[in-house]
């Protein structure tokens, strides 16, 4: 009977076959066996040779470790980066692995460079317009009364003094529009909330607390009361420019509140002006309410500056 052994050695992975009796010794071994109950000699002999066959294939199949790592590596690969239910081969696998990190890396790319844009977008929206100190905001003829200036994003900000006040503070540009139009001289004021009671006692000049029934016209002086925070403490003054009463809004002219020389607030039926949402996001203080000149008809008048002296 012959005997065969199989040695599989783990670097080589070759196999080793060794036979106990040789198929050609004289004995009864089963060759030999075989060559005698097969009389016809082209039979054994084609037998003979289908197993040397057999044998010499064995070996070569174990002679050559590499087919048997490369299907190994071709398994391992493809369990790994196979996706549903389809297998893919070494290079395949390879090549997965390579377009997935390709992909990645363009997606990170993408999103890189989307994230810049939406921030430079981001950026370029909320840029402010660049002004020097002393620029025009708001000419005369936008609106029918005087040149507004800028004074910086500070309220609190002083650079000298024009002939109505400190520039370009608020209180500056209420008291030289109602010098230029004839509406009455005001008296100067260290903070612009004093100018509601200051106007007490001199003629021409009436003050109404918000709410009041007799609701402001064009060219009043809205009044904000001392508030809290920075640049607040003394309050604000602005004019009236329109009421209107479809969208419950007070419309404003303004100095000194950044680029912002145009702003609203809400206004209800009663004539109470609140001093949020601003159409223009600021924080105002309270409204204190509103001072109206007896020589000012409430319409906007056909103007020329005259003796304007910044």
């Amino acid at each position: 009977m012959l005997e065969i052994k199989f040695i599989l050695y783990n670097q080589s992975s070759k196999i080793s076959i060794y036979a106990c009796k040789s198929l050609f010794n004289i004995g009864n071994n089963p060759i030999n066996i075989l060559r005698r109950k097969m009389k016809n000699k082209k039979i054994y002999i084609l037998v003979v040779t289908l197993v040397v066959i057999l044998f010499s294939s064995m070996q070569a199949l174990c002679a050559n470790p590499s087919i048997n790592k490369s299907n190994q590596k071709i398994k391992v690969i493809s369990s790994e980066t196979s996706v549903g239910s389809t297998t893919a081969t070494a290079s395949d696998s390879a090549t997965i692995i390579e377009t997935t990190q390709t992909t990645k890396t363009s997606e990170e790319a993408t999103s890189e460079t989307e994230a810049t844009t939406a921030k430079e977008t981001n950026e370029s929206s909320t840029t402010i317009a660049k002004f020097n100190w002393g620029d025009v905001l708001l000419s005369a003829n936008d609106w029918g009364g005087v040149d507004i200036y800028y004074n910086t994003e500070a309220w609190n900000y002083v650079n000298g003094q024009s002939a109505y006040g400190l520039k370009w503070q608020c209180v500056e540009m209420v008291r030289r529009f109602y010098y230029q139009f004839n509406f009455g001289l005001l008296p100067r004021v260290s903070s612009a909330y004093q100018m509601f009671n200051a106007v007490h006692g001199i003629s021409g000049f009436e003050t109404f607390e918000n709410g009041n029934s007799q609701a402001p016209i064009w060219g009043d002086i809205l009044v904000f009361d001392a508030g809290k925070g920075k640049g607040l403490a003394h309050g604000h003054v602005a004019i009236v420019t329109e009421i209107d009463r479809n969208n419950k809004r007070i419309y404003f002219v303004q100095q000194n509140v950044g680029i912002n020389a145009k702003d609203s607030l809400p206004m209800d039926d009663n004539n109470y002006i609140s001093n949020f949402p601003s159409e223009k996001n600021v924080t105002y203080p309270p409204v204190r309410g509103w001072i109206y000149s007896n020589s000012n008809s409430g319409i906007i008048q056909s103007f020329t500056q005259r003796t304007q002296k910044p």
